[in-house]
């Protein structure tokens, strides 16, 4: 028989499945463990069997791509209102930070392509006379 454990001091549950050391409950382990399941895989993070983390790692996106992935893909998701206005005002938000996040990453791009450009400009040389390549008749 598979021996059970406490989730908050991982001692060994009874056969009832309340734990001696701490005192937690069985509706407190649910809880808990209900609980802990909302932070590590909220619903507004996840459509489809996927999760907005798992998007994000698989395409290594950095830190201001991976969180503008996340605005977009949560916007209108984590609100709960059934479609009043602070549901609105919430996706209007993440779509806010999504785009600041955009322009983060724009302008990083930006300016590394700056950067390349003028790491490859060449200082001006002598200039070849006209026609300096063709042989004289």
């Amino acid at each position: 028989m598979k021996v059970l454990h406490c989730v908050d001091c991982e001692n060994p549950l009874d056969a009832k499945g309340f734990c001696k050391k701490c005192n937690f409950t069985p509706s407190m382990q649910d809880t808990y463990l209900a609980e802990l399941e909302t932070v590590n895989h909220p619903a507004n993070y996840k459509s489809g069997g996927m999760e907005t983390i798992d998007v994000i790692e698989a395409f290594e996106l950095d830190f201001s791509l991976g969180n503008a992935v996340k605005y977009i893909l949560r916007a209108g998701r984590k609100s709960t209102y059934g479609g009043t206005p602070e549901e609105g005002q919430a996706e209007a938000e993440d779509l806010h930070k999504a785009r600041w996040y955009l322009i983060r990453a724009i302008d990083r791009a930006e300016a590394k392509l700056k950067e390349l450009r003028t790491a490859n400009e060449q200082p001006p040389g002598p200039q070849a006379p006209a026609g300096g390549n063709e042989k004289e008749k």
